[in-house]
């Protein structure tokens, strides 16, 4: 009996705890998101009441930031924000699970596609991480957009991260 303590005590303590994320999406937003973390030129790194990483999603999801990407065990929150301040949460699946016993009706925010993209001459790191928020049976569609291709295939420099290049690349994959 010790040793099963001893055991759960240690990958308890082993294991690695992300910050607590909240992603704001543009009320009614159906798309990919994309979030590229690491960037100088990003969003000012912003913590909710609740001390979450806010991610502020604007209308064309593409999202700069300047707080590193994360690891480890996850606890994100997905919401819709709406004019009169109140907030609809969608439920954040991760890709690689099972849809076939989600409500086909429902969007949900399918997460868990991330790289990192290091620029050998600087040792600078960028990470990148979709969220694709759709209904299930629209899940394959999105995932297989050109833009998401591109961006995962892409050999990156750090003047290609910027705002107007990855917006240039979504509208014309």
């Amino acid at each position: 009996m010790k040793k099963i303590v001893i055991l759960i005590l240690f990958l308890g303590l082993s294991c690695k705890f992300a910050e607590r994320e909240l992603y704001i999406l543009p009320k009614g937003f159906i798309g990919n998101v994309l979030i590229v973390f690491n960037t100088k030129n990003g969003s000012e790194k912003v913590y909710d009441q609740y001390g979450r990483r806010s991610y502020l999603i604007p209308t064309s999801g593409i999202l700069l930031s300047r707080f590193t990407d994360t690891y480890g065990v996850i606890n994100k929150k997905f919401i819709y924000s709406n004019k009169d301040k109140t907030l609809n949460e969608l439920k954040g699946i991760y890709f690689r699970d099972s849809i076939q016993s989600l409500d086909t009706g429902r969007v949900y925010a399918f997460y868990g596609i991330d790289a990192t993209i290091t620029f050998p001459q600087s040792k600078d790191s960028v990470g990148i991480q979709f969220i694709s928020v759709c209904k299930p049976r629209d899940l394959v569609h999105f995932m297989n957009q050109k833009f998401v291709k591109r961006i995962l295939g892409m050999q990156f420099s750090p003047e290609d991260v910027n705002y107007k290049k990855l917006l240039d690349l979504k509208t014309n994959p």
